[in-house]
C-alpha cells in the first residue's frame, strides 16, 4: 500500500448516491462536521493533503481555510484549528484507506446520502470505507 504525494486532491467515496452520483468529502465550517455531497470539484471539496514529520502519517488541510485540518469530534470527522491532527492514507487495492495516525479507527461513511456526516470508527470493510483521491492540479483542472 502505498502513501499519497503532498498536494491537492478531491476525497471521493467509493459510494455512489441513490441517484448514482459521486460524492465528495466536504468542508463546512469550522468546527464543523465533514460532509458528502455530489461532487462539483468546488473549493469546499479540495483537501490539501501533507506531509507530518514522521514520514508516515499525514495531515488533510481544507482548501477553503488552510488553518484548520480534519480532526476525530466525538464519532464524526470534523475541522479544527491546525494541531497535530495526523491520518494513514494508503492505497490499496480496493481504494485509498484513511486511518488515524495509530490505525485504530477510520473515516467511513454508513449509508451514502447527501449531507450524510463522516464517521470515524472501525474499518468495518467495503466501499462505505474507502475512497478515491483525485488530484487537482495547479490550474484547477482534475
Amino acid at each position: 500500500m502505498t502513501k499519497p504525494a503532498p498536494g491537492n486532491y478531491v476525497i471521493v467515496s467509493r459510494v455512489l448516491s441513490c441517484d448514482g452520483q459521486k460524492l465528495a468529502l466536504t468542508f463546512c465550517k469550522k468546527g464543523g462536521a465533514v460532509t458528502l455531497t455530489p461532487l462539483t470539484h468546488r473549493q469546499e471539496q479540495i483537501w490539501t493533503i501533507s506531509d507530518y514529520s514522521d514520514g508516515q502519517t499525514q495531515y488533510i488541510i481544507p482548501k477553503k481555510d488552510d488553518d484548520l485540518q480534519i480532526a476525530i469530534g466525538g464519532k464524526v470527522a470534523v475541522t479544527l484549528p491546525a494541531g497535530e491532527y495526523v491520518w494513514t492514507i494508503r492505497r490499496g487495492k480496493d481504494g485509498v484507506c484513511i486511518a488515524t495516525g495509530d490505525k485504530m479507527l477510520n473515516l467511513g461513511i454508513e449509508r451514502g446520502v447527501v449531507d450524510e456526516k463522516i464517521c470515524v470508527t472501525k474499518d468495518k470493510g467495503g466501499p462505505g470505507f474507502r475512497w478515491c483521491l483525485e488530484k487537482v492540479r495547479s490550474s484547477g483542472s482534475y
